[in-house]
């Protein structure tokens, strides 16, 4: 959901079917590794994918594969 546009935890739980706190515990996590960014938008915390993080871990895995 997050790579197609930047969405809310209200949007991401309701369309997920999830209870907030859960949704909100992997982004957090997701976070952690900077794959998912984050900024204030009035009393809203918005959630994108950092591309360019994301765009390492694909090259990490692609050479993990290789191997």
């Amino acid at each position: 959901m997050l790579s197609k546009k930047e969405l809310c935890v209200c949007e991401i739980f309701e369309a997920l079917k999830l209870p907030q706190n859960l949704v909100s515990h992997h982004l957090a996590k997701l976070k952690n590794l900077s794959l998912v960014e984050e900024r204030r938008d009035g009393t809203f915390i918005i959630y994108s994918v950092n591309k360019n993080v994301l765009k390492q871990y694909k090259s990490l895995f692609n050479q993990v594969i290789k191997d």
